[in-house]
């Protein structure tokens, strides 16, 4: 009756009591009922602060549901989270894991039209590999502001930037330019 319970907590996105239940049994971090854990129900609803909490306290954040061979970033990516898919993706989540169908996270998001999921998961980048450049000892060449290291990371795992846009984008930006003078 304790895992229903719990699992009932996090589906309800109730994360004083889901707290509360782990306090007094740390074997439901991984518990399954039906399948599937309490990471993959609180990815599935969106509840980002169970999520967090879970991971925090040793959730497995590459289990899989046995039935569709589901992760935790499959769930986030087919209900179109980004900022859960980030989480998710900065804790470890593996983005090559592939269902029983042979099926990617990002294959997931981009079949029911998460666009931003898909961008998101195949341009990942961790955030300290940005932030290292707003650090004092680059050189102030390379430095970045905080602000702009930001807007950087931003620019880099949520748009589709491809190396064919970016040649058109030089030459005809360079195009443009020219054409005002």
């Amino acid at each position: 009756m304790q895992i229903s319970e719990f699992h009932e907590a996090v589906t309800k996105g109730d994360f004083e009591k889901v707290k509360l239940q782990l306090s007094t049994d740390r074997t439901l971090i991984n518990c399954s009922k039906d399948g599937l854990t309490p990471l993959h129900q609180a990815c599935f609803h969106g509840h980002i602060d169970i999520v967090e909490y879970l991971l925090k306290n040793g959730a497995d954040i590459n289990a899989r549901d046995p039935n569709q061979g589901y992760t935790t970033l499959m769930f986030a990516a087919i209900t179109g989270n980004t900022r859960l898919t980030e989480m998710l993706l900065q804790y470890g989540a593996r983005s090559s894991d592939t269902n029983k169908l042979g099926r990617t996270a990002a294959q997931m998001a981009a079949f029911v039209g998460n666009h931003r999921v898909t961008t998101l998961i195949n341009n990942f980048l961790e955030k300290d590999e940005v932030d290292y450049y707003t650090q004092s000892s680059v050189s102030t060449k390379l430095r970045l502001t905080s602000s702009l290291a930001d807007g950087l990371y931003s620019l880099i795992s949520c748009s589709n930037i491809t190396p064919v846009k970016v040649i058109l984008l030089y030459i005809y930006g360079c195009f443009l330019i020219l054409s005002s003078i």
